[in-house]
């Protein structure tokens, strides 16, 4: 019982984890879509923001300006310790787009 317990413990503080990664994933992303000329993709960016093993159990996927607002969604695997307690945690984060100059279609 207390290995359960143990590892029931683990499991929250991974899941604790993946949620903070996976927001800071999920605003580099965002961040990201919304640049003009961006040197890397949304996705290259959340993974670079992500430790590796998280990275590697993370979906991750942003819309494109010149939407109004542009919202990244990344979803992390947490892994199962114990049988059936492996799930999901999902994260968004939405930027708006930078507005178009006067030549570009603005006031």
């Amino acid at each position: 019982m207390l290995l359960a317990v143990a590892l029931g413990a683990i499991t929250l503080g991974l899941a604790a984890f993946a949620a903070q990664q996976a927001t800071t994933a999920a605003r580099a992303a965002a961040r990201t879509a919304t640049l003009d000329e961006p040197r890397t993709t949304p996705e290259a960016a959340a993974r670079s923001a992500m430790t590796g093993w998280v990275a590697g159990r993370a979906e991750v996927g942003a819309g494109r300006c010149p939407a109004r607002d542009v919202t990244a969604t990344v979803t992390v695997t947490v892994p199962a310790l114990l049988p059936g307690t492996g799930f999901h945690v999902t994260r968004h984060a939405t930027m708006p787009c930078p507005d178009p100059g006067p030549g570009e279609g603005g006031p």
